[in-house]
């Protein structure tokens, strides 16, 4: 009987895998595979939670796919993993939901969060479900007002004036994101005004030095800690008192610099508009107030202007710290808003903004550093500048009127948002006792469900008298609560804790189960969430570790950023409008529009529905299968990269699914028919015992911290190949060797392709009993992952390589089969040989692979 017959008798797993990898709705189990003993090694794994929008997107699908590999494969090597999954679900989007679709956010919320959960276990996620946990549910953010509370008795938590967006027309606060690029609401249309208002912050100023040390204990990319680094923005320098007399009261204005040595420079000050004196002017001056308005018309807020040219006289005169003499006094454009003490000294002979700011306002300039030595400077005349840097800053410290100090870029957190859907804010304000925090015992102070959202007006939650009346918890007297909500950003900034203490109702979490898992051992989330939420939530967790809370000041040990997912885009040069694929065709490479016929610029750009270049996951796992859209993430990029979305390549996924699939049964069916249970590895399956070493070796290491799971996928292709040019041979393939291969292949595909690795090894079950083997594990994900051994790891001998051009053979080489069977190292190696022997004497149009059909070896042809 030929293979292809004994393959047809033999049991086929076509059916069951495309069942599986189409419509896998069950959940998949996340097997505890070792005991709670305290010395079993753990592994805290977890990405980063979703908003519930109501549909997964694609880059979701990457970052759970890599902390869902991640996590499968330490579970496979016997550690205890913890990878749970919860919402983050408190934000804007649902109330602008609630007034569009007339539901209320909670309800809208869970509906959202059910249909989510939904798709994740069509891609065969294996979150660990019990600890799921929701930042909208009372039961979580109990906890939250909480830490609100905590800050607050540490001092951290205050509040103040602050500027926000206001809408006239419809009288309300807006999100940064509600105020278009025209500075214009999103709603009413109207142009946004900015007004001040009483607002809560954290003081995470006062942690800056601490999170900027902390960034050396970290193992996350350099670019990340950098960008930290940049926001936070230490800078080392001096600062200089003037004074300001304004009527009858004494203003001092400080001004920081880095090089003091250039004080006796200074022929004026730069304020930004939100200083104190410029925010006292606007209140008090009518005249200065319309002049402001006239150069500042939309925003009271700077935003650090590159140019320096626009700004406004404030009519008054600062006295300079060491001479005596008096400076006019602007506000202008480059100087950024809530930055350090919001002032600079303008020295234009020194600066080129301060220059060309001068210029602009005919303001004289003096030169005070004339190679490297000072001039113009007084009694430090003649003095090399550091020396005379070390002399000024000494005298303006012996004056009171300076010295030195340290500056961050760093501001305080603004979490005062005027919103409904949020974590209400746990303090009362009391006519007697002023703002008063609520108990902790008398936590959660419970967001009300009643609450009607229009979108305009005030919070919502100023609305409801009933939930805003209350007593005093000092006095017990008649008070009113905050009726401010947090930013969501608090929410997100502990959630990694609760986890593991999810169920705890006496506290946030216990210490003891926070010190076993924490830090997260491996932290995967989107770049963009570099500065605000890393650094937020390395804030709180300092915190709480000076509190004794935790034992670990930094959260997460290392972190583990993705790249985005880009998708094809068709755009009208002249007009800018894209278009969807259907309004294309193709002349080639060249992409037209049907109807005009003009050409279209064919690029890469990120998914947006205004791009019509978006993806539905939904529809590609249905069409495609879990499995296949997961190895198609992993696989067209690492992890860091930004993914092109090429349906040609996830086709070619499927493709070698069903390969591996064709392995498998090819296999029970020579085991079948011709198996043999020899023990002597010969020359046919040395081979195959090399390439599956060489994978073992190779995926192990990308699963150890390499995570370059493209690179992962690859070997396992590899090893695919050979198995697959091997399969010809009845006795090779029915071999202990080649089962060994298969079955190695198949649970270092379990991390990756859960819902497929699980069928394939159904059949390698039925093989196993077969060859009378020791039976294989009733689960692929409780199988132990394979070892390797060095001496394996070249036992194989070289393969042919014949080399075509335009399909006329040249020659042929031998290349070990680690080269051969590896597609792109093998397209590398014959294009450097043809282009060394002058086959070609410039690179190919394309390169086709092939296997030999006579013999074990590959066809590589160049086409011209």
């Amino acid at each position: 009987q030929s293979l292809n017959q004994m393959s047809m008798r033999g049991r086929r797993l076509s059916c069951s895998i495309r069942r599986s990898l189409h419509a896998s709705s069950q959940r998949l189990a996340v097997q505890e595979v070792v005991s709670d003993a305290s010395d079993v090694p753990r592994k805290y794994v977890l990405s980063q939670f979703p908003y519930p929008s109501g549909k997964l997107h694609i880059g979701h699908v990457r970052v759970y796919t890599i902390s869902d590999c991640i996590a499968q494969y330490h579970r496979m090597r016997g550690r205890r993993v913890l990878h749970p999954m919860g919402w983050d679900s408190f934000g804007l989007p649902a109330e602008n939901a609630a007034i569009e679709h007339q539901l209320s956010p909670s309800e809208w919320t869970n509906s959202n969060i059910a249909h989510m959960r939904k798709q994740m276990d069509s891609l065969g996620f294996r979150f660990d479900w019990t600890e799921e946990l929701s930042t909208c549910s009372p039961q979580y953010y109990r906890w939250t007002q909480w830490l609100f509370l905590q800050l607050y008795q540490a001092g951290l938590a205050y509040q103040q004036e602050a500027v926000v967006n206001w809408d006239p027309v419809d009288r309300t606060v807006l999100a940064n994101e509600q105020v278009d690029e025209n500075g214009c609401s999103w709603r009413s249309g109207a142009a946004v005004e900015q007004r001040y208002l009483m607002q809560w912050f954290f003081k995470i100023t006062d942690y800056a030095e601490k999170l900027l040390n902390g960034l050396q204990e970290l193992d996350w990319p350099n670019s990340v800690k950098t960008m930290q680094e940049k926001w936070i923005g230490k800078s080392v320098g001096s600062k200089f008192d003037f004074s300001v007399q304004l009527g009858d009261v004494d203003w001092k204005i400080t001004a920081f610099t880095t090089r003091p040595e250039t004080i006796f420079g200074v022929t004026f000050l730069a304020l930004s508009s939100d200083h104190e004196l410029v925010v006292y002017l606007k209140q008090s001056n009518p005249k200065f107030l319309k002049e402001f308005e006239a150069v500042f018309p939309n925003s009271f807020q700077n935003q650090g202007n590159e140019n320096g040219k626009k700004g406004v006289a404030l009519g008054v005169s600062a006295m300079h710290p060491l001479t005596g003499e008096v400076v006019p006094v602007f506000v202008a454009d480059y100087v950024v808003s809530g930055y350090g003490t919001k002032a600079v000294m303008g020295v234009p002979a020194h600066d080129v903004r301060d220059q060309e700011f001068a210029e602009t306002f005919q303001i004289p300039s003096h030169k005070v550093v004339d190679g490297g030595v000072l001039v113009g400077s007084r009694q430090f005349d003649g003095l090399h500048h550091l020396e005379g840097r070390e002399a000024i800053v000494k005298l303006a410290e012996e004056l009171n009127v300076g010295g030195r100090t340290v500056q961050y870029r760093l501001r305080d957190w603004l979490v005062s948002r005027q919103r409904y859907w949020g974590t209400p804010i746990p303090m009362v304000n009391c006519a007697h006792c002023g703002m008063v925090p609520v108990s902790v015992e008398t936590l959660p102070v419970v967001l009300p469900l009643d609450i009607k959202i229009s979108g305009r007006g005030q919070s919502p939650l100023t609305t409801s008298d009933q939930w805003r009346s209350t007593l005093c918890p000092k006095c017990g007297g008649v008070a009113t609560r905050e009726c401010d909500t947090m930013d969501t950003f608090v929410d997100s900034a502990w959630y990694f804790l609760r986890f593991t203490d999810s169920h705890n109702k006496c506290s946030p979490f216990e210490k003891y189960g926070a010190d076993m898992w924490m830090p997260v051992d491996i932290y995967v989330g989107g770049v963009e969430h570099a500065i605000l939420h890393l650094l937020y939530a390395r804030f709180i967790n300092h915190f709480l570790f000076d509190i004794g809370c935790t034992s670990h000041k930094e959260p997460f040990s290392h972190l583990l950023t993705q790249g985005m997912v880009h998708g094809k885009t068709f755009k009208a040069s002249d007009t800018g409008m894209y278009f969807t694929s259907d309004q294309v065709f193709f002349k080639g490479d060249r992409a037209f529009h049907v109807d005009s016929q003009k050409e279209l610029v064919v690029s890469w750009e990120k998914m947006s529905k205004s791009k019509h270049n978006g993806v539905d996951p939904e529809e590609v796992v249905d069409k495609y299968g879990g499995d296949v859209v997961r190895l198609f993430v992993l696989f067209k990029a690492p992890p860091e990269a930004v993914i092109q979305w090429d349906i040609k390549a996830i086709q070619g996924i499927g493709r070698w699914v069903k390969r591996l699939e064709t392995l498998v049964n090819k296999h029970e069916a020579a085991v079948r028919g011709c198996g043999s249970e020899k023990d002597t590895v010969t020359r046919d399956t040395s081979e195959i015992v090399s390439a599956a070493h060489r994978a073992i070796k190779q995926v192990t290491e990308v699963f150890d911290g390499r995570y370059t799971f493209n690179v992962a996928i690859a070997e396992l292709m590899t090893l695919s190949n050979i198995l697959g040019i091997k399969s010809h041979d009845c006795h090779v393939t029915g071999s202990v060797e080649y089962h060994e291969a298969l079955c190695s292949l198949c649970i270092m595909l379990c991390p990756m392709a859960p819902s497929l690795s699980r069928e394939l090894w159904q059949g390698l079950i039925r093989s196993r009993k077969t060859l009378k083997g020791q039976e294989l594990e009733s689960s692929v994900s409780e199988a132990k992952w394979p070892p390797w051994s060095a001496d394996m790891l070249n036992c194989d001998a070289s393969v042919n390589v014949v080399i075509q051009i335009n399909g006329q053979k040249k020659c042929i080489i031998q290349l070990p089969s680690a080269v051969a069977f590896n597609n792109m190292e093998l397209k590398r190696k014959t294009l450097e040989f043809v282009l060394t022997k002058g086959y070609l004497d410039t690179e190919p149009s394309s390169v086709v692979v092939a296997p030999l059909k006579a013999t074990t070896g590959q066809l590589v042809n160049f086409i011209k």
